[in-house]
């Protein structure tokens, strides 16, 4: 038994010990620290790595653990570390070489049994150790808290009941974590199992959608061969997670992972004919309706599930119209996108924007989500967006207005509530601004540019 202050120190940990963390270097042990420290000992061939703090991990941190053969094990906040290690050291001394056979028992029998499922490693292990394990969904169900040790089991990165063991020594303890991560291995392969016909389906949507216009056929057909309907009407919905830089890259593959799932089963759940689908593109979560047109795609529910599985996190949705076979699907997909850009503008997280609301015809619509439209924005607008704020807003919204009413002072006023003087005072000094970037309001083509520019610019603000 090693009692250690800093990950740093593992490396100088003997082999075969049980290191203890402190709780300052538990502390530091979070994300990718963690899996350095189960690397190091890992390397090191200790038995154990124990760490203050909550039962949590991440996917990669598990997947360590079984590889390196190390059980991660964690300590209560309120055990203190010297009573600890004392403790299980006159336990060790009254009994030599007991607890770690008996612990080591347990895992050879754990090892031996975890090809034959669940039943077959509670038994292998009960039968080694002399202690009976059970499963619970939580804590507190079936008769109360447990008598002995409580670890839970994490599936796939994401908790998933918990192993309670009858008694409480430290032979039992070890092995209620070594039945926890092979149960937890288990499910996750059986998930894994059941995931694999819709992960198959996603990645050839996936590819179907990002492909260049000579490898749609191609594209098409392995999405046929995989299940996907192809040859109806098709509608899509785009869930996108604003990016957080302070969340680690393993947890936000497990939240996408969760998300992939939860959308399937908030859509199949929905009741609504047809089949359901998911893809990922540009880190966006794409859930994909094929049936008939005008079935309104459960966007409103994904965001409440989402919210409930992660409060702290901020979702933004767009919605496509349903189109038909290939080509629609791919449009389907661009005003998908187009709608999650316009939710985003117009600071509406949490509320699904479908493409209609965005309110401008479909080939405007397919060219101000392309980066040349953003880029002829900030050219033609530069000397408008520059003056800031709301005066920014309200003159290239006073000049969108008199773009679209053709220069007439009378109805633009009308539109903007204005007499049609003050629309005149607005336009010369517009004009005047324009001039730094040589735009002629009387040319034809400049004129488009900047109604187009004007509608592309307004639909990146807040409404």
């Amino acid at each position: 038994m090693a009692i250690v202050d800093a990950i740093a120190d593992l490396g100088r940990t003997r082999e075969g010990a049980v290191a203890l963390l402190t709780p300052s270097a538990s502390s530091g042990a979070l994300g990718y620290q963690l899996d350095v420290a189960l690397a190091t000992a890992g390397e090191r061939r200790l038995a154990a790595l124990a760490i203050y703090g909550a039962a949590t991990t991440s996917v990669t941190a598990i997947r360590l653990a079984d590889r390196t053969r190390v059980a991660l094990l964690t300590i209560d906040a309120s055990v203190d570390l010297t009573d600890l290690a004392f403790g299980l050291a006159r336990l060790i001394r009254a009994d030599p070489g007991g607890v770690m056979n008996r612990a080591l028992d347990a895992m050879r029998a754990v090892a031996a049994a975890e090809a034959d499922g669940t039943e077959a490693v509670l038994e292998a292990a009960i039968a080694a150790v002399g202690s009976t394990f059970a499963l619970r969904p939580r804590l507190g169900a079936g008769g109360g808290p447990p008598a002995g040790a409580a670890v839970p089991i994490v599936s796939d990165g994401r908790p998933d009941g918990w192993i309670v063991g009858e008694r409480d020594d430290h032979a039992a303890t070890l092995t209620a974590h070594l039945l926890a991560g092979a149960i937890g291995r288990i499910r996750t392969q059986a998930i894994k199992a059941a995931r694999r016909p819709a992960q198959a389906r996603a990645d050839a949507l996936g590819g179907l959608l990002t492909a260049r216009p000579a490898g749609v056929a191609r594209a098409a057909e392995r999405a046929r061969d995989v299940g996907v309907r192809l040859d109806g009407e098709l509608a899509v919905a785009r869930i996108e997670l604003r990016s957080e830089p302070d969340r680690d890259l393993v947890t936000r593959r497990a939240m996408d992972e969760e998300l992939d799932d939860l959308v399937l089963e908030v859509a199949e759940d929905s009741g609504a004919e047809g089949e359901w689908h998911r893809a990922r593109i540009d880190d966006a979560l794409l859930l994909i309706h094929a049936g008939p047109a005008g079935t309104e795609l459960p966007a409103a529910r994904l965001l409440s599930a989402a919210r409930d599985a992660f409060p702290t996190a901020t979702f933004f949705c767009g919605v496509g119209g349903h189109h038909h076979g290939v080509p629609g699907l791919r449009e389907s997909a661009t005003q998908a996108a187009t709608a999650a850009a316009a939710a985003r503008g117009w600071g509406r997280p949490g509320t699904p924007v479908h493409i209609d609301a965005v309110g401008l015809p479909p080939l405007v619509v397919d060219w101000l989500g392309t980066p040349a439209a953003q880029d002829s924005t900030e050219r033609l607008l530069r000397p408008l967006i520059g003056q800031g704020g709301a005066r920014a807003d309200t003159a290239i919204r006073t000049l969108q207005v008199y773009l679209d009413e053709r220069g007439s002072l009378a109805r633009a006023g009308e539109r903007l509530h204005l007499h049609k003087n003050a629309v005149s005072y607005r336009m010369k000094r517009i004009r005047a601004a324009l001039e730094d970037v040589d735009v002629d309001l009387d040319d034809p083509d400049r004129r488009l540019e900047l109604q187009l520019a004007c509608r592309a610019w307004l639909l990146s603000r807040s409404r």
